[in-house]
């Protein structure tokens, strides 16, 4: 992977046997919470959890489904038992909303966001689903400036509270 001042690039020519760890490296330093906003994740991509190093995590994600959202839900969560800990697992929760559907269009984000402990911010530039796989190119960007992390995190707050409202979310817990 290279790296520079903010940007991680993973290139498929130069890394192709290899799977692209930012995303993993950065869910492994959450502490408390954990929110994906990324269209496009599927339910194996919940495999990405198993990155996670400390209890009691709470996740939270937007995304847009191919299936009904319970079905999606139950999908995540057999791919996040089967990666993580019994350890890891004390605790957490995952709570999915989605943002699609009637009504949920003006709700749409084709931009990928991780966020953790509100204090870790990147702008992913693919799916979930090309951290998974070896051999993917793909790249991120840390946003650093305060007030830019300040504006994705309200956006995120913002973009959950209205598809909140509209009562269509699933949790589970651990």
């Amino acid at each position: 992977m290279y790296k520079g001042n903010h940007y991680y690039f993973s290139c498929r020519p130069d890394f192709g046997g290899v799977t692209p760890s930012l995303y993993q490296q950065v869910l492994g330093l959450a502490v408390h919470e954990v929110w994906v906003w990324d269209a496009y994740f599927h339910q194996v991509d919940g495999a990405i959890f198993g990155s996670l190093t400390n209890p009691g995590i709470s996740i939270k994600m937007i995304t847009e489904p191919k299936v009904p959202l319970a079905i999606f839900m139950s999908g995540v969560v057999i791919n996040m038992e089967t990666t993580m800990t019994a350890a890891i697992k004390a605790g957490c929760s995952l709570t999915i909303t989605q943002a699609k559907g009637m009504g949920f269009s003006d709700w749409k984000m084709h931009d990928r966001f991780l966020i953790v402990d509100k204090t870790h911010v990147f702008l992913i530039g693919s799916s979930v689903g090309n951290y998974r796989i070896a051999g993917e190119s793909t790249g991120a960007y840390e946003v650093t400036d305060n007030d830019d992390k300040e504006l994705i995190i309200k956006a995120f707050e913002y973009y959950w509270m209205q598809l909140d409202k509209m009562g269509n979310v699933e949790s589970h817990n651990f």
